[in-house]
């Protein structure tokens, strides 16, 4: 049985702690302050300890484990530090499905894609790359608030999805009406998700071809397609349902500047990620 408008109305979503808004707004100022910043990190513990893990991330690994939040932030840079308040945020909505197989291949999806999002964006489109980093991190943001909200009905749906190997979006269309793209969109306000991000999430699954029309969304979506075209290429990921990809490779290559040096590093960069982060395939 499908969920009613009510049920969707009340659903439980990701909510920013004090310190995280705290943290957001001073991110938002002219010229933060990485003192005052620090600071506001030190009084929420989730936050703290979400710091300190995505600074010991692959993408940022030093020989030395990073063991305090002011060493992290000055790794990380003022940037980074708003994604790890979206993975804090993230990580404790979704904290009860934390050994859930399903979040796990969610977690580890959007981690590989955010580090590749971030190699491809800083070949092609580096001054954008902070933002579309963002974007391939909470892309899937979405799948994590149905499974939170309905456990049994979307992991069947999800299991389903990749017995078949049909694509995860038809299956939530048809069952939830919605799918967890456009469910992003529900918590825009909440997380301060840039429009860039926020439209690149929503459109991504229904078009066939990039407009590459030089809008910051365009390159967005380039960027998220490639990802996921060279992600599908190095074979399918254990837990993770299919994915509709808009697009060819190699336009989206050539469309970005790459060559076939670029797309050798990128494919190479991708193969550690994919270790990294344990996804298989």
């Amino acid at each position: 049985m499908s969920p009613s408008d009510t049920e969707f109305l009340s659903l439980r979503m990701p909510r920013v702690s004090p310190s995280g808004q705290d943290v957001l707004a001073l991110l938002e100022s002219e010229r933060p302050d990485i003192r005052s910043v620090t600071e506001a990190i030190h009084h929420d513990p989730v936050l703290s300890s979400a710091v300190l893990k995505y600074a010991n991330a692959p993408m940022y690994r030093r020989l030395v484990e990073v063991t305090n939040v002011r060493q992290a932030v000055s790794i990380l840079g003022l940037a980074n530090v708003r994604l790890a308040v979206m993975v804090a945020s993230m990580r404790d909505f979704a904290d009860d499905y934390r050994d859930h197989p399903l979040a796990n291949a969610i977690w580890s999806h959007s981690f590989t894609m955010a580090a590749l999002m971030r190699a491809i964006a800083d070949m092609a489109v580096p001054r954008r790359a902070e933002d579309i980093e963002l974007t391939g991190l909470l892309h899937e943001m979405g799948a994590l608030i149905l499974l939170t909200n309905f456990p049994e009905e979307y992991t069947g749906l999800a299991e389903e999805a990749l017995a078949e190997d049909a694509f995860l979006e038809d299956r939530e269309k048809a069952f939830f009406g919605i799918t967890h793209n456009e469910l992003v969109a529900r918590v825009i306000d909440e997380i301060r998700l840039p429009d860039a991000s926020r439209g690149a999430i929503t459109d991504f699954p229904y078009m066939e071809q990039v407009p590459l029309a030089g809008r910051e969304v365009d390159d967005h979506l380039a960027v998220l397609a490639l990802a996921h075209h060279l992600h599908e290429e190095a074979g399918r990921q254990p837990h993770h349902p299919r994915e509709r990809i808009p697009d060819q490779r190699d336009r989206l290559l050539e469309a970005l500047s790459l060559d076939e040096a670029d797309l050798a590093a990128l494919q190479q960069q991708h193969k550690a990620l994919r270790d990294s982060y344990g996804v298989g395939g």
